[in-house]
């Protein structure tokens, strides 16, 4: 398993975001600070130049792990979900679009928060759910065409009422039927939700495409009681090689919180 820490290539309202700025100055600092890769945190493909980034990957030795597309729902309220037919359209494009970015670096593609919040209403919030999963086999199938895989992040009930738990997605994705989807799952959301992270990762070990390091208080980890070392000892057993990104807070400032990530977890993992 190797760290990585998402990045922004300006301020985004979405807080957990350690390094947000000019990535000419913000990927050199990443790669100082002990990363390996990058999560890109971007609204739409064209927020960034993809030879110059291609070329900043290269200088600092730095993956492109996966692109997230919550941006595209704070900023422009882009949701898969939508009651307006044009409108989850165009959220479907969008994904496309990151899937098509994404797919020339080949990086995963994140879909969270553009699912949405369910309806108060029963009816309509099974709607909703209806119209999520048709979106998502599309978001699928687009992104198969560029060998892509989408991962479906769980997020706690405090931001949506809709997929809180692991094993509410598990079922989702057994329900969407795409071989192309795996599982984001978030140290800090797993924390509110789960009877016991540690199960919770047993339980999805082969379906598991990202690991979000977050403590507790959404801090780097270290910086709350989120157990990382036994945490890190069940994905290991289970098999898992991949990623563990540190989507925390910049508390006291980004290359704090990175530095302190990386100094915590790096025994765990040799």
């Amino acid at each position: 398993m190797k760290l990585a820490v998402p990045v922004a290539p300006r301020k985004r309202k979405f807080a957990p975001i350690p390094f947000q700025g000019d990535l000419a100055e913000m990927l050199p600092a990443v790669r100082q600070s002990g990363f390996a890769g990058i999560e890109l945190n971007i609204r739409h493909p064209n927020e960034v130049d993809e030879s110059s980034l291609r070329l900043l990957l290269q200088r600092n030795t730095l993956d492109l792990v996966a692109v997230t597309t919550g941006a595209a729902y704070f900023e422009e309220g882009l949701c898969l979900s939508d009651a307006d037919a044009a409108r989850r359209a165009q959220a479907v494009q969008r994904i496309a679009d990151h899937c098509a970015f994404a797919g020339r670096f080949e990086a995963m593609v994140v879909v969270g928060i553009m699912r949405g919040k369910l309806d108060d209403d029963a009816d309509e919030a099974r709607r909703q759910q209806e119209r999520f999963i048709a979106s998502l086999r599309q978001c699928a199938d687009n992104a198969r065409e560029h060998a892509v895989t989408l991962i479906v992040e769980p997020i706690n009930r405090f931001e949506t009422n809709y997929l809180p738990t692991t094993e509410a997605t598990m079922a989702l994705l057994d329900e969407v039927d795409r071989p192309n989807i795996e599982l984001l799952l978030d140290t800090f959301h797993m924390n509110i939700e789960e009877p016991c992270i540690e199960a919770a990762f047993a339980a999805a070990a082969r379906r598991i495409g990202l690991v979000q390091v977050v403590d507790s208080n959404r801090r780097a980890p270290g910086q709350g009681h989120v157990n990382f070392r036994s945490c890190l000892a069940v994905l290991k057993a289970s098999g898992y090689d991949g990623y563990l990104s540190a989507e925390v807070l910049p508390i006291p400032d980004g290359i704090t919180a990175a530095r302190q990530t990386c100094a915590h977890l790096q025994p765990y993992l040799r």
